[in-house]
Formats: structure tokens, C-alpha cells, sequence
């Protein structure tokens, strides 16, 4: 009772703890040499077994600490002069022992070099001995701790023959924390703690993540298997071998038929030559961590390259809707951080992306003959549902913690040309120049749409077309932005009407364009626009749709009808020349200014001018001090047309000739 095996030194904690040890031998052995256990039972016991950098190691030596004669472990020879004298060398007993039974127990296991460390508060063990001697251990409750990893739990159940020295573990069922694992091995007690193992393993890569990448801000999914071999020695361990899993993810990215190598010691882990084949592409990876152990934080390193990543499975995948390019990218990606330091990463790469085979995309520069196809376009109706692209470019990036650097961007469709670089605190306070030549506004504004709805803010198309230039920033928020551009536009089309040549200098801004400097000409016709413009109509904020002041010369009065919505019911034709400030909704305009007609034609009646001055009340306008000149004669007075194509005329002429009336 109350068994104590004292540690190395004075002081340590003991080797063995053992409240009660039952031993049952048969005495009449001894007759013939033979100390014969029949059976030891032993119960409620501690072992603690430790091993330190120096090399020194708490496991007794049962059996001679030497590889030129093994000793036989419980099979105990005793002599004058030592153990395993031969019995014509003088020897005198032989000890047996039949059975072990070794209940309620609790090993601890330290190894102060390598810093890892197993507690097993409840192991049962059991010895018998036929031909040669055999067991089985079983252990649940196990806790495993790898230097400042999370720790992990483990059960295990374990088969093992024992042959001097050499224990050979025939069977070993061991489920951890994360994995379910089948072993196989030896364990050198003569040098202890020298032991080696095959095993296959079954991983839970999500729990992996946890336990060794606590501190690290990514995910993990997917389960893989791991065939390999375990080498722990004196201050280390070696674990390599090969893993493969049919789909894995870390963070939103999912990697089919994954596969490669693996090896993890005291000072680093390492995982090369990884291969896999995501989104229809191929991908090869490099992965190390080093040093481990040190007074600093080691390194992780992840490279990265792909090569024809299908786009639109990638997005798919992410949960981006909104646009589809087709096309499929490669590239190089190389992330660094420290251990335990994830937000401190830096990331830089590059990548390209090329369209289907025989697709080709615009560059920089108009080609001719790009002014025919705006005109042929005009007599289809306008494309506002696609949100596919056949696509290319290519980028230079660089991200950390706080920002990501975008350079020698280019993205291209087959009507659309962007050039971009600049800067972004992930995706707020960015700064991003950029020049667009599109051969096809309509696709251009289409893709800009797309684009915005992919990144959470869903935009509708305009109607326009037309070809030209865009040279701005972007500013802010990326998923509503501050854009700062100037523009010109040849043969321009929106709102219905045949805009001409055009410039100016716009900012797009939560929902709103607003125009400075605008000019639009076509033939002998010009008007100018300052002002701001709801691009959605009507809005959810209760903001006015419009506020701008409008200068025509020479404008046909048709254009300006069709710009509102107006072709029925106001049948007023002529080269308009006037000023305008308008502002509140679309349908329901307030402002004033004043307008003058050159031969105007009004509901079928020509006449030589006609001017006045105007005040939009909402429902209509209002035409003050109405002139109306006709041959020698004329009329004045005031008007107002409603916009339901209701109106009423307060009108005084003279001396207008009857034979030049077309309603006569």
C-alpha cells in the first residue's frame, strides 16, 4: 500500500504513485530459480514520466539502457554482477510475472524539450503473458497539449506485444479532438522516449483550424485523410506523409481533389506540393510555418498559383449575384503573417483573366465604323436585362491589414475598355483613378450596373447609348461610391432623344448624377446643363428627382417633349432657344424661365416666333406674357398646359390674315 518510485532528484514529483498493490505468486517456483507472479493487480495510481533538453529522461530502466544486449522487459534475471547473467554465468533467479491488471490509473507525460505534453486521467492496462508477453490499454479523458496550441481531448484503445525492450503496438484506435486515427508501432524503452508510428488519420479540418490556428482570423471546412509516419525522439518529433481530401475550404474558397505532402517538427511545419482542382481550374499551393518554438513569432507563408479558374463557378460559389463574366482567370497569390498575428497579414498578387477562345475584346482605342453601329443600334430596342460579359484584363494587388492597393488594372468587353489603379481601406476611404472608352454606353452603364449589384448595391441600367470617354475617381465606399469624372460622349442617345456630341464634368453620388458644364450639340442645336438628376426617379429618402438649370439654342422643341415623356397631346415643334431652372419630380416639375420658337409649328398651325415666360406649377406650366408672331399680325396673352394634355389660352391677336390659317 501507498507505493512511491521517487522522480530523478530529491524534490521531483515521483515516478509512480501506487495506493494498493496486490501480487499472488507460487512459492514452489522458487524451488527451481523462478520468482512466478501469477498475478499483480494494482489500483488508484499515478505515473508521471518526463523528459528535458539535456537529455535526461524520469522512465526507469527496467531492462539494460543498451542496443548490444536487449533486455527482457518483467522477465527479470537476476545475478551477482547485474541483470541478465546466464545461468552458467552464475545465475540465480528468474523472475515471471503471468498477468498485470493496472486499474483507475493516471499518466502524465511531459517532454520539456519539444514542449508537449499528454494527461491521461483514466488508463486502465493489462499484461499476460502465454508464449511471449501481450496486452491491451485503454484510455478516455486524454488531454494532449502541443506547445501553446489549443489542447485536444483524446480516447484511445491499444493492442501491444512486448518483446525486451521494444514495445510493439500491433493496434492502436486512437480518436482526438479532429480526427479518428489507426496506428501502428514501436516504442524503444531502452531509449525512451524513442518511439515510431504509421497511422492513417481521418481529419475535421474546421476543428484543426481551432486548435492550431486559434488566434488566426480565417475558417476552415472539409474533412481529408492523412497517411503517414510519427518519429518522436529524444528533444522532437518528425510527423510527415501525404493527405488528400475530396473538397476543402478555408474562408469562402472551396478546393476539390486536394492533395499533397506534409511534415511537421519541432521547428517548423511545412506542407508542399499541394495540388488541387477548384472551379475547374488547377491550383498548386506551398505552406510553411517557421520558426516554432523561438522567442518571436514564426512565419506563415501560403504561395499560391492557379491557372483557368472558371469565373462564373467562383462567384457562384462566393454567393455573388448580379454579373457573370465569362471568362477564366490565373495567376499568383502570396500571403505572410505572423503566428497568432493574422491581422498583421500582407497578401500581393496578380492576376489575370482571359476570355473564351475567339473572343475579342476592346481596347483603348475606337475602332472605325464605331459611329455606323451606334446609328444601326438605335432601331433595336435597348438591352437592359444581360448580365453576362464575356471578359479579360489584368491586376497587380497588394493588401494588408488596413488597405488594398490595386495596380496596372484593365478590365475589357467586347465594347468596353477600363483602365484603373489606386487604393482602399477595404472597400471604404478608397481612392481609385480610372478611364473608360466604351464603343457602346448602353453595355458599358449595363456592366456598371452589374457591377455594383455584385458588391451589395443594386443598380438599375439606364437607357442610353452612344460611344466616348470617361476619365474620373472613385471615391469612399465602394459599395456606394463618390465617382468624379469628365466625359465625352459622341453621338449620344438617352431619355429618347439624340443628344450629339457631348462633355462635361459629372459626380455620381448616392443616386444622384449631377452635371457641371454640360454640352450637348447636334447640327445647328446646343444645350447646356448644370445640375443634379436622380438616377433611380422617384426616391426612398423623399430627396427631389431634379434640380438643374437647362440653356438651350436652337433645340428642337420635339427632343425636349420626348425627353419628358411628353409625345402625346403636345403637338409643339421648333428650334427652341431659352433658360429653364427646374427642380422637384419628374412627373411633377416646379421652376421657371423662358422660352422663344423660331417658325414653330403648334398643333398643326405655323407661325413665325413665338416666346414667353414660363413657370412649371407641378401639374403644368404656365405661360406668361405669351407672344406669338404670325405675318404681319400676332397674338399675346398667357397660357397653361397641364401635363395630363389638358390646356387653357388667354389670347388677344390682330391683324393676323385669314387665308394664312391651316386651321381654315
Amino acid at each position: 500500500e501507498d507505493l512511491v518510485v521517487a522522480g530523478l532528484e530529491p524534490g521531483d514529483r515521483p515516478f509512480l504513485v501506487a495506493e494498493r498493490i496486490t501480487l499472488s505468486t507460487t512459492w514452489s517456483a522458487l524451488l527451481h530459480g523462478e520468482f512466478l507472479a501469477e498475478s499483480v493487480l494494482m489500483t488508484n495510481w499515478q505515473m508521471v514520466a518526463e523528459t528535458f533538453p539535456d537529455g535526461r529522461q524520469s522512465f526507469p530502466a527496467f531492462v539494460r539502457q543498451s542496443k548490444q544486449e536487449s533486455g527482457r522487459f518483467l522477465d527479470a534475471e537476476t545475478a551477482s554482477g547485474g541483470f541478465g547473467a546466464d545461468q552458467e554465468r552464475g545465475r540465480r533467479l528468474v523472475a515471471t510475472l503471468k498477468y498485470l491488471n493496472a486499474t483507475d490509473g493516471e499518466f502524465r507525460y511531459e517532454d520539456h524539450g519539444s514542449d508537449w505534453s499528454v494527461i491521461v486521467p483514466d488508463l486502465n492496462l493489462t499484461i499476460t503473458k502465454v508464449v511471449d508477453y501481450r496486452g491491451h490499454a485503454s484510455l478516455s479523458g486524454a488531454t494532449i497539449q502541443i506547445r501553446d496550441f489549443e489542447p485536444m481531448w483524446a480516447t484511445v484503445a491499444a493492442d501491444f506485444q512486448l518483446d525486451g525492450s521494444d514495445v510493439h503496438l500491433t493496434r492502436i484506435d486512437l480518436v482526438t479532438d479532429g480526427a479518428r486515427s489507426h496506428l501502428q508501432g514501436d516504442v524503444d524503452l531502452a531509449n525512451f522516449p524513442e518511439m515510431t508510428y504509421t497511422l492513417e488519420s481521418d481529419i475535421d479540418f474546421d476543428r484543426m483550424r481551432e486548435i492550431f490556428f486559434a488566434d488566426d482570423n480565417f475558417t476552415a471546412s472539409g474533412e481529408g485523410r492523412f497517411n503517414g509516419t510519427f518519429h518522436k525522439f529524444e528533444g522532437g518529433y518528425d510527423l510527415r506523409g501525404g493527405f488528400t481530401s475530396e473538397i476543402a475550404g478555408i474562408n469562402e474558397f472551396r478546393f476539390d481533389a486536394l492533395a499533397g505532402q506534409l511534415l511537421w517538427q519541432r521547428d517548423r511545419f511545412e506542407v508542399w506540393e499541394v495540388v488541387s482542382r477548384p472551379y475547374g481550374g488547377q491550383a498548386w499551393f506551398n505552406f510553411t510555418m517557421a520558426p516554432l518554438g523561438g522567442p518571436s513569432p514564426g512565419l506563415a507563408t501560403l504561395d499560391a498559383r492557379y491557372q483557368d479558374v472558371k469565373i462564373p463557378l467562383l462567384l457562384q460559389s462566393l454567393g455573388v449575384h448580379g454579373i457573370r463574366p465569362i471568362a477564366q482567370a490565373s495567376g499568383r497569390n502570396l500571403l505572410e503573417w505572423h503566428l497568432g498575428q493574422f491581422t498583421d497579414f500582407r497578401n500581393e498578387g496578380s492576376v489575370r483573366i482571359e476570355p473564351l477562345e475567339g473572343v475579342r475584346l476592346a481596347s483603348a482605342q475606337m475602332p472605325a465604323g464605331v459611329s455606323s453601329d451606334v446609328r444601326g443600334r438605335a432601331h433595336h430596342p435597348p438591352d437592359l436585362t444581360t448580365r453576362e460579359f464575356p471578359f479579360g484584363g489584368e491586376l497587380n494587388y497588394l493588401a494588408t491589414d488596413d488597405r488594398i492597393e490595386l495596380a496596372a488594372g484593365r478590365i475589357a468587353t467586347p465594347s468596353t475598355h477600363i483602365t484603373f489603379e489606386g487604393r482602399t481601406r477595404w472597400g471604404v476611404d478608397s481612392r481609385i483613378p480610372f478611364k473608360v472608352a466604351s464603343r457602346n454606353w448602353q453595355e458599358s452603364d449595363r456592366l456598371m450596373a452589374a457591377v455594383m449589384t455584385a458588391v451589395g448595391a443594386p443598380t438599375d441600367p439606364l437607357v442610353l447609348d452612344g460611344y466616348g470617354t470617361l476619365d474620373g475617381v472613385m471615391f469612399g465606399d465602394v459599395v456606394s461610391p463618390r465617382i468624379e469624372a469628365s466625359f465625352v460622349g459622341q453621338d449620344v442617345r438617352a431619355w429618347n432623344v439624340e443628344w450629339g456630341v457631348g462633355r462635361g464634368e459629372i459626380v455620381v453620388e448616392n443616386s444622384y448624377l449631377e452635371v457641371s458644364g454640360g454640352v450637348f450639340r447636334s447640327g445647328g442645336a446646343e444645350l447646356r446643363v448644370d445640375g443634379r438628376f436622380s438616377l433611380g426617379g422617384a426616391r426612398d429618402d423623399g430627396g427631389e428627382e431634379m434640380n438643374a438649370v437647362v440653356k438651350m439654342a436652337s433645340f428642337p422643341a420635339a427632343d425636349i417633349r420626348a425627353a419628358f415623356g411628353l409625345e402625346e397631346g403636345y403637338r409643339i415643334d421648333g428650334p427652341t432657344t431659352g433658360e429653364v431652372h427646374l427642380y422637384g419630380a419628374y412627373r411633377r416639375l416646379f421652376g421657371f424661365g423662358r422660352l422663344s420658337l423660331i417658325q414653330p409649328v403648334a398643333y398643326g398651325e405655323s407661325f413665325d416666333s413665338a416666346s414667353a415666360d414660363l413657370r412649371f406649377e407641378g401639374n403644368g406650366v404656365r405661360l406668361n406674357g405669351l407672344n406669338i408672331r404670325k405675318g404681319q399680325g400676332g397674338a399675346t396673352g398667357a397660357a397653361f398646359i397641364e401635363w395630363d394634355a389638358s390646356y387653357s389660352f388667354d389670347l388677344d391677336a390682330q391683324d393676323i390674315r385669314i387665308e394664312t390659317l391651316a386651321v381654315l
